[in-house]
């Protein structure tokens, strides 16, 4: 569905990431882990456009996107939920999830519309009292829902998800994962998810990846892994 070959980025002269190749099968569910600053972000950015390799390639169904621009690689099937969130502050909680929609593929009519609303407001229900709300006024985690929802709207076939945990209370936590165990569920799309707690992606995802200094060192099912594998590179 996904797949990186030897994508090797650098920022300036430093050298982020280094050969990374990975699949993320339709449906499946991967994780990504490791310390700060082994290029996680970096490589999520890659796959999303914003960043572009200095050798290797990205193919979205067998259809290389290396070259393509963010905007179309989300009329692709790419969504991607950043770490901050980073919602248009000045635009309405309404006008944010909009923008979601727009970026879809195939229909826009009202019905298809009606739909895709109904969707994302039964995954947080929290989200219909804040429609007129500025996004830039809303918690961390009324935001993590809101930016969620959006990408969401896109109809993606790949969602990436940078620390959706990170700075939000714990029952948004549990709505966050309660959304992704859904959808893992259901196999309707691929999920390839940043996250630091090991216990979270246990219980979320088929397969973890580990990173150090910018490559991949180890990966394989959820099953095999232990905490105290992770945690030794989440520590060096």
């Amino acid at each position: 569905m996904l797949r990186c070959d030897a994508l090797n980025v650098f920022y300036g002269e430093s050298h982020i990431l280094r050969d990374i190749s990975i699949d993320v099968p339709a449906g499946q569910v991967i994780c990504l882990m490791g310390r700060n600053g082994v290029g996680k972000t970096t490589l999520l950015k890659t796959i999303m456009g914003l960043l572009k390799p200095q050798t290797g390639h990205v193919y979205l169904h067998n259809e290389e996107v290396t070259e393509k621009s963010p905007d179309q690689r989300v009329r692709r099937g790419i969504a991607y939920v950043p770490q901050g969130r980073e919602l248009f502050p000045h635009l309405t909680v309404e006008e944010n999830l909009r923008l979601g929609f727009e970026a879809r593929q195939g229909p826009q009519d009202s019905l298809t519309a009606e739909s895709a609303y109904d969707e994302v407001y039964t995954l947080f229900p929290a989200l219909p009292a804040l429609l007129g709300r500025p996004g830039g006024v809303l918690s961390g985690g009324q935001q993590q829902q809101v930016a969620i929802a959006r990408a969401l709207l896109t109809q993606p076939k790949l969602l990436l998800l940078d620390e959706p945990t990170e700075g939000i209370q714990p029952s948004i936590v549990i709505d966050v994962e309660r959304v992704i165990e859904g959808f893992k569920n259901q196999r309707r799309f691929a999920i390839l998810l940043v996250e630091q707690y090991f216990e979270f992606a246990a219980r979320l995802a088929d397969t973890v990846v580990l990173m150090a200094k910018g490559a991949v060192v180890s990966s394989g099912p959820v099953s095999e892994l232990t905490e105290e594998i992770v945690q030794q590179h989440l520590v060096v």
